[in-house]
């Protein structure tokens, strides 16, 4: 009898007591800001230099916990990691995009800026952004 209540707390007990040590250890977490999604664009250049402007107005933010990748329709692909309700990519040619998001609602909204390196003159654009949502058809959910 008591062999069968210490193989019992032992089996039972000691999972139940790891779980809720897990689960009050998690109680202070909370997760990244949501930058996942498409994005529709809007750029103001501050420079002269033209060809180093965002390629399209359209941004796809595929995002894993704090990891973000953005990509253009044809464009560059950027790297970055979320920090609070911010972010910094680096692109290729030294292209950074610094963005922080303005809102908690949905219809999501960022405002950044992009710069580029390249260019014979320092190139910012100034950008401002509202996620898109797509239909169910689309997502599935």
């Amino acid at each position: 009898m008591i062999r069968s209540v210490l193989l019992y707390l032992v089996l039972v007990g000691l999972p139940v007591a790891g779980v809720s040590a897990v689960l009050r250890a998690g109680r202070e977490l909370t997760p990244p800001t949501s930058f996942g999604g498409s994005w529709v664009v809007e750029a103001w250049p501050d420079s002269v230099c033209q060809e180093h402007q965002p390629d399209t107005l359209e941004l796809m933010v595929d995002q894993s916990g704090p990891s973000l990748s953005i990509k253009t329709r044809r464009g560059p692909r950027f790297i970055a990691r979320v920090e609070g309700d911010s972010f910094v990519a680096h692109g290729p040619n030294k292209r950074v995009l610094r963005a922080r998001r303005l809102n908690t609602t949905e219809p999501a909204i960022f405002e950044g800026l992009l710069t580029a390196a390249p260019c014979d003159a320092a190139t910012q654009t100034r950008l401002r952004g509202t996620r898109v949502q797509l239909p169910f058809e689309l997502t599935g959910h």
